[in-house]
């Protein structure tokens, strides 16, 4: 547990102006009444100044961090590819003392202390102890950034007159702003029917993911996506509480097919996924819908050749010619 300050020592303006060396004991017990009247007198004031004397108190915050990925799913799911960098805190008080050291900011960073990780896809709890000015407000700001500065999480709270002597304790619970979804693929390496035997080898090249019609995700394998091994692609930001459409898109070709390039071999442009609140997740499977080219489609040219045919014509003699008798 860190401890952190501001500001200097407060018992040291109790001796500042006192001159042991020039004065009677009876003006040291004089100026030491006077003293304390004043730290009344700001004791029964508004919050603010405390006359010459700031007098202190403890914060101890805990944190929770929110898991951003509280759930794993098959199929469709969030990912874990936010990895936290910094816990930033804030504090502001409500003096209106220019000379005030008022305003504190602790930034904690990730594998550093406290035991504040990256990982963003676990809960964790930090605690941190802050010695402040008493008899005052504090406005409370703790947030977490990620590896792109993107702000994953973010709390505020107040601390209304925080007393001298006081160890105040303030437990914040910051839930993350973002869902991850990841979708994880396998293809075979071959495409086959039910009817015979025979099989066509499958090259997929490239996957794509939109989120509500936009592309969020489009990668290529070079040379092609291994079959019968597991990949994943994912994107990182969707909002929290937000409906989102989902469409999943294989690109490829068929080995012996006679179209040049590659093409949409196999999609799924209809998965819903309801707004899911912070932490929370769900299980959804979507099989994908072959939509490539029909194999096994060629042309077939008939030639129908004729029927040989061998002629006969009888003709007629033009004359009679007589019998011949028997002799």
């Amino acid at each position: 547990m860190g401890v952190h300050t501001n500001g200097g020592d407060p018992t040291t303006s109790f001796s500042q102006g006192v001159n042991v060396a020039n004065k009677t004991f009876k003006n040291i017990t004089l100026g030491l009444a006077a003293a304390g009247a004043a730290f009344l007198m700001g004791c029964m004031g508004s919050e603010g100044t405390t006359g010459s004397q700031d007098q202190y108190g403890s914060l101890a915050i805990k944190v929770g961090t929110g898991d951003v990925n509280a759930a794993s799913k098959s199929g469709l799911s969030k990912g874990s590819t936010i990895s936290l960098s910094k816990l930033i805190v804030t504090m502001v008080s409500n003096s209106t003392s220019p000379t005030a050291s008022d305003t504190i900011r602790d930034t904690i960073r990730a594998g550093v202390s406290q035991g504040f990780v990256s990982t963003s896809t676990a809960d964790q709890t930090i605690d941190s102890v802050y010695v402040l000015k008493a008899l005052r407000t504090w406005y409370i700001t703790v947030k977490t950034l990620d590896t792109k500065d993107s702000l994953v999480h973010i709390k505020q709270d107040t601390v209304v007159n925080l007393l001298a002597g006081e160890t105040r304790p303030l437990t914040l619970t910051l839930n993350p702003r973002f869902v991850m979804y990841k979708a994880n693929f396998n293809f075979p390496d071959s495409l086959a029917t039910l009817a015979t035997s025979f099989k066509q080898k499958l090259n997929v090249k490239r996957l794509v993911m939109k989120v509500n019609g936009t592309t969020v995700v489009d990668s290529s394998l070079s040379p092609l996506f291994a079959p019968n091994t597991a990949y994943t692609i994912g994107y990182d930001y969707v909002t929290v509480n937000t409906g989102t459409t989902v469409q999943l898109l294989v690109y490829g070709n068929l080995t012996g097919w006679n179209f040049a390039g590659d093409s949409l071999l196999y999609s799924k442009t209809d998965i819903s996924v309801g707004g899911l609140n912070p932490g929370l997740g769900g299980t959804q499977t979507a099989t994908l819908d072959y939509v490539g080219p029909v194999t096994g489609k060629e042309n077939l040219t008939f030639t129908i050749v004729k029927v040989g045919l061998y002629q006969i014509t009888a003709q007629t003699l033009p004359t009679v010619i007589p019998k011949q008798g028997s002799k």
